[in-house]
């Protein structure tokens, strides 16, 4: 039996069966224990190489003095709206077609290094739609800049950066209102908020964050992308468009032929009013 439990827990297990006892126990274990990542070859303080799907722990920290490699085929995850860290002293590197789609309260390295063509994929970070939810039908969008449902009409864009768009009104009904501005523009560290649903369409999930922290050379010839989705469309209205989340860089160089953004989603525009633009 595990030291350090208290006797008022011991003597509930004391009736339970050996199953049962086993699954009690695993009942409280703090999350941390579930961390599941490994690498598929070598080890983090050596060289770590990913050609998995791989989903990281809230909260779950990745770290080692070694050199991570995402191959071609692998992914490094989170859970929508949740956020881990990626900590190496080495270099950290993602092949053309490997993804990290986490988002990162911090990815610190010595290098990192971005391959491939960003227009055929590239190596990616990409938290695109992947922080707050959009609102479903008549539901406004989740964060603290979500867009405002429409009864009736189309819903508003999320704010973030900047307030969202006002879902056009349509045929007579007014549209469901932007939403607004949030978080620190010098240290962009918030997910992006869900645009509004309409009447009968979704609105679009706002965008991840990453915060990278670079002692030397960021090489992005691949991507780093944090979008907000754009609204979903029905035959009557328009979903608002998710707003982008954020990225943070601090690198000593900043280099390579490929793109950063974190641009909010448009609106949708099928129906009779247009949703609103997420910021």
């Amino acid at each position: 039996m595990p030291l350090g439990m208290p006797d008022r827990f011991l003597d509930a297990l004391s009736g339970l069966t050996a199953k049962a006892v086993v699954t009690a126990f695993l009942l409280v274990l703090p999350q941390s224990a579930w961390a599941a990542f490994s690498c598929d070859s070598g080890t983090l303080d050596t060289t770590c190489e990913v050609t998995t799907d791989q989903t990281l722990a809230e909260g779950e920290v990745v770290e080692g003095a070694g050199h991570l490699i995402v191959r071609n085929g692998g992914v490094i995850r989170t859970n929508q709206a949740e956020k881990a860290r990626m900590e190496m002293g080495g270099d950290i590197t993602v092949e053309d077609g490997g993804l990290i789609r986490a988002n990162l309260s911090l990815l610190q390295a010595a290098n990192l290094t971005l391959e491939g063509d960003q227009g055929n994929g590239g190596g990616r970070i990409d938290v695109s739609g992947w922080g707050y939810r959009g609102g479903s039908q008549r539901q406004g969008g989740g964060g603290p800049g979500g867009g405002s449902d429409s009864t009736y009409r189309s819903g508003g864009g999320a704010g973030h950066g900047g307030g969202g768009g006002e879902g056009h009104p349509g045929a007579g009904s007014g549209g469901g209102a932007g939403g607004s501005e949030y978080g620190d523009h010098e240290a962009p560290t918030a997910l992006g908020s869900g645009g509004g649903g309409g009447s009968y369409a979704a609105g679009g999930h706002g965008g991840g964050a990453v915060r990278l922290q670079v002692g030397g050379t960021l090489m992005v010839d691949g991507a780093i992308a944090a979008d907000g989705y754009a609204g979903g469309n029905s035959d009557w209205d328009a979903g608002g468009g998710g707003a982008g989340g954020s990225i943070w860089v601090d690198a000593g160089i900043l280099a390579g032929s490929g793109g950063i953004h974190a641009n909010g989603g448009d609106g949708g525009s099928q129906g009779s009013g247009a949703g609103g633009g997420g910021a």
